[in-house]
């Protein structure tokens, strides 16, 4: 577990500052798209899209098929 924490870890450090946060705020916060939109000062559908390509850029990094039943695990 050690070192798939790492790996998330260093896959979340792959993102721009931005992706990091909307997807913290997604995934470890549980807010909704609208949420997210009015914290981070975008539109909902602008947060969608930054959750999705930041979801995209960790299965890349992590290796990962979106096709898959594997989920990126969420580092609380």
């Amino acid at each position: 577990e050690k070192i798939l924490l790492q790996k998330v870890m260093g896959a979340l450090g792959q993102l721009t500052p931005r992706q990091r946060l909307i997807f913290v705020l997604k995934h470890q916060e549980g807010m909704t798209y609208e949420e997210i939109a009015r914290v981070v000062g975008c539109s909902t559908g602008t947060a969608k899209k930054a959750v999705a390509r930041a979801l995209k850029k960790l299965r890349e990094q992590l290796q990962l098929n979106s096709e898959t039943d594997e989920r990126v695990p969420c580092v609380v």
